[in-house]
C-alpha cells in the first residue's frame, strides 16, 4: 500500500469520477485505475462498483474513506509542521549559561535571534557554577550549555566544544593605589580584600591556585554568586575583585578602574556544551551561529 495509492482513491471519493481525480492529481486515468486495482489488491477489498457512467464506493469503501481522510490530514499537517521547524516558525529552545554570560554576552544575541525567530519558544537557565548545568545536559533537560571549559571529568554523553578565550581584570574604585602602579603583582593583590566568586568556579580556581602556589597570603572578604554583586562592593570600596573581562560595562568605567591581570591568572576558556549525537534542529543550528558563527560550521558537520 503506497501513501499515492490513498491519495487517488481519496480524490475519487470526493470528484466521483476516476477522469476528475486523474485531472486534479496531474497523472493519466489509466495510471489511476492501475492504482486502485493494487490497493484493493493489497487490502483484498473491492473499494468501488461502477453504475453505468458513475462511481459508487462499495461498503468497504465508505469504511475506509473516513481512515484515509483522517491520514492523509494528518499527513498534510505533519508535512506543514516539518516545514516550519525547518523555517524556524516553531520550535523550543532550552539554553543553561554561567551567570556571567547569562547577564553580560547573551541578552543582545537572544535578542537578535528572537527578532530573526519570533516564533522560536526560549527557556534560558542562569546558574552560579558549571557544575550545575553539566548535570541539565547530560540528562537531556536543556540542549545547550554556555560556560568556561571545566578541568572536571565530563559526563559521557557531553561534548565541549571552545569558542573564546575571555582576558582576566583586576577591578578596583578609582582612589585605589593600585591604578599608580605600572605593573600589578601578585603581592599587590593579596595585601587588598578580595572579592571573588564562590569556590567552584574557573576565575575563583586560578586566583587560589596562583596565591598557593606563590606560597603568598591573600583574604577573601566577600564570595560573591555574580559580578554585579562585587562590582558594587568594590565601588563602595570595601575590597577589589578579579573578574572575567566580559563583565566589564560600559557604565563601569565611571567608576571603577580596570587592569589587565591574565598574566598572574591566566585567560578563561569559553565554549558550548552539547550532548554527543544530539539531533540539532534548525532552531538549535541558528542559534549556534547568532552566538558563534565561527563554530556553526564546526559543531553541525555531522548533522
Amino acid at each position: 500500500m503506497e501513501i499515492n495509492q490513498l491519495k487517488s482513491f481519496y480524490e475519487i471519493v470526493k470528484t466521483g469520477s476516476f477522469s476528475k481525480a486523474s485531472t486534479n492529481l496531474f497523472v493519466s486515468p489509466s495510471a489511476v485505475t492501475h492504482q486502485i486495482r493494487n490497493l484493493e489488491k493489497d487490502l483484498n477489498i473491492k473499494l468501488f462498483e461502477r453504475i453505468g457512467k458513475t462511481v459508487k464506493l462499495t461498503q468497504g469503501g465508505k469504511l475506509l474513506s473516513d481512515a484515509v481522510r483522517i491520514f492523509l490530514y494528518d499527513l498534510d499537517r505533519l508535512k506543514k509542521l516539518s516545514d516550519e521547524i525547518r523555517e524556524c516558525k516553531t520550535g523550543r529552545l532550552s539554553i543553561a549559561a554561567t551567570n556571567g554570560i547569562m547577564l553580560s554576552v547573551l541578552p543582545d544575541i537572544v535578542s537578535r535571534f528572537k527578532r530573526a525567530f519570533p516564533e522560536i519558544k526560549f527557556n534560558l537557565i542562569s546558574r552560579s557554577l558549571l557544575l550545575e548545568l553539566l548535570p541539565m545536559l547530560a540528562n537531556e533537560d536543556i540542549d545547550l550549555a554556555v560556560g568556561p571549559r571545566s578541568d572536571l571529568i565530563l559526563p559521557s554523553n557531553v561534548i565541549f566544544l571552545f569558542w573564546k578565550s575571555f582576558s582576566t581584570i583586576l577591578l578596583t574604585d578609582k582612589r585605589n593605589p593600585l591604578r599608580k602602579k605600572k605593573t600589578i603583582e601578585l603581592a599587590d593583590i593579596g595585601a587588598h580584600s578580595l572579592i571573588l566568586f564562590r569556590k567552584g568556579g574557573m576565575v575563583r580556581k586560578a586566583v587560589d591556585d596562583a596565591f598557593i602556589q606563590a606560597n603568598l597570603p591573600y583574604e577573601v572578604t566577600i564570595e560573591s554568586d555574580g559580578a554585579e554583586n562585587a562590582k558594587e562592593y568594590v565601588k563602595r570600596r570595601i575590597g577589589i575583585t578579579i573578574l572575567p573581562s566580559f563583565t566589564l560595562g560600559p557604565e563601569d568605567r565611571d567608576r571603577l578602574w580596570s587592569c589587565d591581570v591574565s598574566h598572574l591568572f591566566g585567560k578563561t576558556d569559553y565554549g558550548i556544551y552539547y550532548r554527543k549525537n544530539k539531533y540539532m534542529d534548525s532552531a538549535f543550528k541558528h542559534f549556534i551561529k547568532f552566538l558563534a558563527p565561527e563554530l556553526s560550521q564546526h559543531l553541525l558537520v555531522d548533522n
